[in-house]
């Protein structure tokens, strides 16, 4: 690999890099929403199994 070819290749895997960043924050901030809402829910059912 010429330095010449990796000086060129640097930016856009830099710019790979940078969406997949973006990309894991995005999946991160959607789980633990998730898990959020999955915990309320959870919550609820116990509730409603310890009323029973």
């Amino acid at each position: 690999m010429t330095l010449h070819r990796f000086q060129t290749l640097l930016p856009i895997a830099r710019q790979r890099v940078a969406a997949i960043k973006k990309e894991v924050a995005r999946i991160r901030a959607t789980s633990t929403r998730l898990i959020a809402s999955l915990k309320s829910v959870i919550a609820k059912d116990l509730t409603a199994f310890g009323r029973r």
